[in-house]
């Protein structure tokens, strides 16, 4: 197995498991899961705290995929291609975790009342 894939995938899984604590810290902060009244939390921002743990498949199916891919190394499909595709899967999840923690809430639209009788 490459040194590379090897950095790479547990650089995924530290990505993952810090941006699940720094989302759950932004989170309590921000007083989930009892915000004020009229907070609507962001559906990326629960989805990324509730079932984060889950996204921790993605890095091992990602390096399983990444040594098949170093072995075979034939045409588009080689080594390089799973590097790119590693990099790219780091960086989604980076600026997920990033988005979801910067945005983790929104205001829910007052409803307009019609002052006539």
């Amino acid at each position: 197995m490459s040194r590379a894939i090897t950095f790479l995938g547990i650089f995924q899984v530290v990505c993952l498991v810090i941006g699940h604590f720094a989302l759950g810290m932004i989170l309590k902060l921000h007083g989930y899961p009892n915000a004020y009244p009229g907070a609507q939390w962001s559906p990326l921002a629960l989805f990324l705290r509730t079932h984060g743990a889950l996204l921790l498949v993605i890095p091992g199916l990602w390096t399983f995929f990444a040594v098949v891919l170093a072995r075979r190394n034939r045409g588009l499909f080689s080594e390089k291609f799973a590097m790119l595709a590693g990099v790219a899967i780091s960086i989604a999840l980076i600026l997920s975790f990033l988005y979801a923690a910067a945005f983790p809430y929104g205001r829910a639209l007052p409803i307009l009342r019609s002052t006539t009788p």
